[in-house]
């Protein structure tokens, strides 16, 4: 793929992302302002840190990920709407990071391990 091809490739993704953000947006914020809220929710209600929230729901489209490329395969949602998910739950992850950390990662936080995984198997945080 030559370079006008994947640039525009990744600019086609990006507007995807942008219209699924918004849309799955106000469905999962119920229409709150807080756009993290429902990750919130979901962390008081059943007692657990709201980046392991993150994680469970990232999680579901990384492992349906791998298993289309261990298998070639796809049961349900087509891939390019599992990958906008991922890359637009990493947005979100990197939006909670930034709330929590004022700007940055705060040193005291643990990746999620499947994050750990992409840094090489690092569970501290990049500070």
């Amino acid at each position: 793929m030559d370079l006008r091809e994947f640039e525009q490739l990744v600019g086609t993704a990006r507007a995807r992302q942008d219209r699924l953000l918004t849309a799955k947006g106000a469905d999962y914020t119920r229409k709150e302002a807080d756009r993290l809220s429902n990750f919130k929710r979901v962390a008081e209600a059943i007692g657990i840190p709201v980046n392991k929230v993150w994680s469970v729901y990232a999680h579901k489209h990384w492992d349906a990920l791998m298993t289309f490329i261990a298998t070639g395969k796809v049961e349900s949602e087509d891939l390019v709407g599992r990958l906008d998910d991922l890359h637009n739950y990493l947005y979100l992850l990197e939006a909670l990071l930034v709330e929590q950390g004022a700007g940055g990662v705060p040193p005291h936080l643990e990746w999620p391990p499947f994050v750990a995984s992409f840094l090489g198997g690092k569970k501290e945080s990049r500070d």
